[in-house]
């Protein structure tokens, strides 16, 4: 994650499997942390791989409780993530951040299945142009001969990323990848270009 503000304390997360499809994750921060402003949310796993990232509508300010002068506040915020058999790939622990991991925090995969990075390719897309706080599409191949049901990681390779740029991605047919690209500034356009991501698989084995 570029331009990490954030390492979240393990006791200000709460993991909860809702669903033998669906993780929750329950984040507070309490009025002694700040002050900072963020985007997005990245829950990691134990060997640093991002297991999601949440993005929100628009940045959001974190400010720290200084009395009498400043208040404040409290931020709560809960990440679903839906895979499948989620149930009998993960046994959840949170875990404190190694020292410069750079990751909010923690999910230890401790038994059962691990969730590796069984597939990965560079790809070479040519974006569109994307107005402020619009989205954009683009479809791209990939070597894998089948369609996967695992979740997709987009991370970029070199400075072609734009930091007001958030990518997923999903299969849209077997050998494809469809792109989709929200501009999370209220006010520049995300010109149209070239731009170099890796696109990983991760599932259980």
């Amino acid at each position: 994650m570029r331009n990490q503000v954030y390492n979240g304390d393990p006791a200000e997360l709460t993991v909860t499997l809702i669903s033998p499809t669906v993780l929750q994750c329950d984040i507070a921060l309490p009025l002694n942390k700040g002050t900072f402003t963020y985007g997005n949310i990245g829950i990691f796993l134990n060997n640093n791989v991002m297991l999601a990232l949440a993005a929100l509508v628009g940045p959001e300010t974190k400010e720290l409780a200084n009395p009498p002068g400043t208040a404040g506040n409290i931020i709560n915020r809960r990440v679903l993530i839906r895979a499948r058999d989620m149930a009998q790939a993960l046994a959840l622990t949170v875990q404190a951040p190694a020292a410069g991991a750079g990751s909010f925090t923690k999910i230890d995969v401790n038994s059962g299945p691990v969730l590796n990075r069984l597939l990965q390719q560079d790809v070479t897309v040519t974006v569109p142009n994307v107005g402020a706080g619009a989205r954009g599409n683009v479809t791209t191949a990939l070597s894998w001969a089948r369609q996967t049901k695992m979740a997709l990681v987009v991370t970029p390779l070199d400075n072609s990323w734009n930091d007001d740029m958030l990518v997923s991605a999903r299969c849209s047919t077997a050998g494809t990848v469809k792109l989709t690209f929200a501009n999370l500034s209220a006010s520049a356009n995300i010109n149209a270009g070239s731009k170099n991501f890796s696109i990983a698989a991760i599932g259980a084995e």
